[in-house]
């Protein structure tokens, strides 16, 4: 973990200072939670840890639910009744990737 600091450079900090500059004005919806006036640079910071591409390290000063994985247990479900008589399924699978082969590149 590392806590970084106003005067800091490099990609956390650049990710940062673009999230409270130009992210937040243009798109208030993707900071859930965040916003520039009242949110700490930890704040900020675990914000750009906790996504799918993290650009800082974990914050030191941040504040989590150790027990966050802990769920009640599952809900008992109904037994499935099975058909009486045979059920058909079709099935229509695209492969998106092929797909756009043959858009883009002529198959």
């Amino acid at each position: 973990c590392h806590d970084v600091q106003e005067g800091d450079v490099g990609l956390c900090m650049n990710s940062i200072r673009w999230a409270r500059d130009e992210g937040y004005p243009k798109h208030p919806d993707w900071y859930h939670g965040l916003t520039p006036a009242t949110a700490s640079l930890a704040d900020w910071q675990m914000f750009a840890w906790n996504t799918t591409h993290p650009t800082c390290p974990r914050p030191c000063s941040a504040k989590w639910d150790v027990n966050w994985c802990e769920s009640p247990a599952a809900p008992e479900l109904w037994a499935p009744k099975l058909p009486e008589d045979p059920t058909t399924v079709r099935v229509l699978s695209y492969n998106l990737f092929w797909w756009n082969l043959f858009n883009m590149r002529g198959g």
